[in-house]
């Protein structure tokens, strides 16, 4: 069966309207049951298809209002028949059914189509439910959680998606909760981070999270020991013995929150931050815990002993580079030995008056473009000076005096 050639939005119009009465009642009479196009121009080009007709009436060659005719309606049920039929159809044909006829697309190749589809779609029944719950694109299942009865949640048992998760606990409050273990031990940090927002753990869960190092920074910011005191809620919080262990874990984002704000000296956490966890921070810190130290707690981090300790195992370069004329010779040699450009420019930039060893400029000139581009304005600089001995403030002028 060949259909007629429609545009997609002629397609779109043509599914929209098909089924509605031909006349409607108003103003005490009936009048054609007429639709506005997107534009007279538009109205037109629909009218040549012979699938609409032009509601002369509404505005004369400005007209924009059309009615379906007979032909557009068999052309529309043809289509539909076609669909239903498992016939190949147009992508246009396709998408004008998803908006209008989804039923007819879910099962649809296209994912786009199918999602369009579904977005249509009231409630669903278990069959349908069975044949997207497995969908591989997270997108049409969050969708399909707008479409699932609430007696037929459960069929999302087996859900991992952050997004879809989020959803779920929207729909129906506890649905996280009643899973947090299951979730937790999924071993995604995006599930333990739902857990800890909404499953309401246990000190025992907590604890398990904890020493997952999973959500170490939402372990601190929703449950630290006055956490709950501010929002006066009753659940468990962070021992000693877990604040420790997520300082230990030193994921920078936790470390971060735990530094932020003003922090006296009788403040619990500055007795945290102890000479052992300095130690063990410049023993195996992250280069992201590194840069996020140097803006707290940099004097007392950064000492000549960690700064050793930190450059024998390669880390931080950066950061590192920012002390400047902190650093010894010695300490810029091992720095120099791993640092790519762009803490070598830092250093250039930073160390002002400790000054560098022949070695270290060769160093700095191939590996630093700031450098290098210094080292060549001073090379011609040198070279204008030396080049007129005449010139009383040259240095040529100097050369020569001295003979």
């Amino acid at each position: 069966m060949s259909l007629r050639k429609l545009s997609e939005s002629q397609w779109n119009l043509l599914m929209a309207h098909y089924g509605e009465p031909e006349t409607r009642e108003q103003w005490g009479g009936t009048v054609p049951n007429s639709f506005e196009a997107a534009s007279a121009n538009a109205a037109r080009a629909a009218a040549r298809t012979g699938c609409f007709a032009v509601d002369d009436a509404a505005g004369g060659w400005r007209a924009r209002r059309l009615t379906v005719t007979g032909m557009g309606r068999d052309t529309a049920r043809d289509a539909i028949r076609m669909a239903e039929a498992g016939e190949p159809l147009p992508k246009a044909i396709r998408r004008a059914l998803a908006a209008h006829e989804p039923g007819l697309v879910l099962a649809d190749p296209d994912p786009k189509i199918r999602l369009d589809a579904l977005k249509h779609m009231g409630m669903l029944t278990d069959g349908r439910l069975d044949s997207f719950l497995d969908d591989p694109d997270p997108t049409v299942r969050l969708e399909l959680v707008d479409h699932t009865p609430d007696d037929r949640l459960h069929v999302f048992g087996k859900e991992t998606d952050p997004g879809v998760l989020t959803k779920l606990e929207y729909r129906a409050p506890g649905w996280i909760a009643d899973r947090a273990v299951r979730l937790f031990e999924t071993g995604s940090p995006d599930a333990a981070w739902l857990v800890l927002r909404y499953g309401r753990p246990d000190a025992a869960l907590l604890r398990r999270i904890v020493e997952s190092g999973l959500a170490d920074r939402a372990c601190w910011s929703l449950y630290a020991p006055d956490a709950a005191a501010r929002d006066g809620s009753d659940r468990p919080t962070l021992t000693e013995k877990d604040i420790r262990l997520l300082l230990e874990h030193g994921d920078p984002d936790m470390v971060g929150s735990y530094l932020s704000g003003w922090m006296p000296d009788d403040d619990p956490r500055r007795e945290r931050l102890t000479e052992t966890l300095y130690d063990h921070w410049a023993e195996h810190g992250s280069a992201g815990l590194l840069e996020r130290l140097s803006l707290s707690v940099e004097k007392e981090m950064f000492t000549p002993r960690r700064v050793d300790m930190i450059l024998e195992r390669g880390s931080g370069a950066a950061t590192l580079a920012r002390l400047g004329d902190g650093l010894s010779s010695a300490q810029v040699d091992m720095l120099l030995a791993y640092a790519d450009a762009h803490a070598m420019d830092v250093l250039y930039r930073r160390r002002r008056h400790g000054g560098y060893t022949p070695r270290q400029l060769r160093l700095l000139a191939a590996g630093s473009p700031d450098a290098r581009r210094a080292m060549r304005e001073a090379a011609g600089l040198l070279a204008r000076l030396c080049s007129d001995p005449t010139d009383p403030d040259g240095l040529g002028a100097i050369l020569a005096t001295l003979g």
